[in-house]
């Protein structure tokens, strides 16, 4: 909890909110700063430029407003939550169990440092999106994790509840507020276990996870908007995958490591950057990967294309695609990024040629790599990757 600086004022004032809540609902997401995108919502860490110098918000923009003879306005400390059940320890990274009176144990992963104890940091939810996972969270923050740990802050991402249905937060489409009670618990524990400074509880959630982050600012907030802003910390990221954008090179060697990772155990070698012929108008061509399967002999070439904002990558995807084409062998051009015009995006998604890939958890296949798990499964006749989990029909 954040406490008054020597020179406090005398009488603590909140600034007034952009708007009333009704007293019922709790306040314990006091201050945000959000930035919002058509499947992001997210609530930045550090304070605005204009609380960066002192811990105060700024003058109200209500010159009426009386102030008396303090030295200026004070964000009153938020009343949080009191734990209904047992807390455990925020000791190290792990996933933790919580119980909520109500709805039942539930589980989280935290991320938290040894600093979380003596300096009462930030406390940063994320919340997936459908299909995805709470070990997610430290390729969407990035390095942010380690800046918020070192920090001292904690970073939480929850476990979703089965019964929530087709999207893995129950207000993303319904009224239960499950989810909401289990936040409460989370920080209600991280205050008395850690620490947590009270003014700087926020939330970030993809996709679905955006939807009851939207939710979860309404019904647990009581906001005062500093400004629309893009948050620092967040790097830009692929709407279909996760964490910062990046180079070529380093896409490559990503679908590179994955493919060792994953399918190395089944005799295949992983080169890269290997000359081979000609391409269609004449230059000598370099495959971007190129896997051969030892024991066939079967060998398949890879291209692959990132493009995390606008720029010349979408005209090359055209040429890159016919020049596939004629190669003579088993191909694939594998891409990721957000940044493809919806043309190219279109041609790429309706390919035979392509496959999108962008691994999030490099040992194991998962829905982001799975349309270049089917290419390779095509390949080297590897079925059992496409039938992983199903049961044979009248078994």
């Amino acid at each position: 909890m954040r406490r008054p600086s020597s020179g406090a004022v005398q009488s603590v004032r909140a600034v007034r909110p952009s708007r009333a809540w009704p007293a019922s609902l709790p306040s314990y997401f006091p201050f945000a700063l959000l930035a919002c995108s058509t499947t992001l919502l997210a609530c930045s860490v550090t304070p605005a430029p204009e609380d960066a110098a002192t811990d105060a918000p700024p003058e109200p923009r209500d010159a009426g407003m009386d102030m008396g003879t303090d030295t200026g306005p004070v964000r009153a400390d938020p009343a949080l939550p009191t734990a209904s059940g047992a807390c455990p320890s925020f000791d190290a990274p792990a996933t933790l169990s919580f119980s909520p009176a109500g709805i039942g144990t539930r589980q989280a992963r935290i991320w938290v440092g040894p600093e979380a104890a003596g300096m009462d940091g930030p406390l940063v939810f994320y919340w997936h999106g459908a299909g995805g996972s709470p070990d997610q969270a430290p390729y969407v923050l990035a390095d942010a994790l380690t800046a918020i740990t070192e920090a001292g802050g904690v970073v939480v991402a929850p476990v979703h509840d089965p019964e929530a249905g087709s999207l893995p937060w129950f207000l993303s489409t319904g009224s239960r507020e499950d989810d909401l009670l289990l936040a409460d618990e989370i920080v209600a524990c991280a205050e008395a276990g850690v620490g947590i400074d009270d003014h700087r509880i926020h939330a970030i959630g993809f996709s679905a996870g955006a939807l009851h982050t939207t939710q979860m600012t309404f019904r647990r907030a009581t906001l005062r908007i500093a400004g629309l802003i893009r948050p620092r910390w967040i790097a830009p990221r692929d709407p279909r995958g996760r964490g910062r954008g990046m180079t070529g090179t380093e896409y490559a060697n990503l679908v590179a490591r994955y493919l060792l990772d994953t399918f190395g155990h089944r005799g295949i070698t992983v080169y890269r950057e290997v000359p081979f012929g000609k391409t269609l108008i004449g230059k000598n061509r370099r495959i971007d990967i190129l896997l051969i399967e030892e024991s066939s002999r079967t060998a398949m070439a890879l291209e692959c294309k990132y493009q995390g904002s606008m720029g010349t990558t979408d005209e090359k995807i055209p040429y890159a695609l016919t020049d596939l084409a004629q190669l003579g062998m088993p191909a694939c051009l594998v891409y990721a990024g957000e940044g493809f015009s919806p043309g190219i995006e279109h041609m790429l998604a309706a390919s035979p040629l392509t496959a999108y890939c962008r691994p999030t958890q490099p040992h194991r296949p998962e829905a982001d790599t799975r349309e270049l798990d089917a290419a390779l499964a095509r390949t080297f006749r590897w079925w059992d990757v496409v039938v992983a989990g199903r049961t044979p029909f009248g078994r």
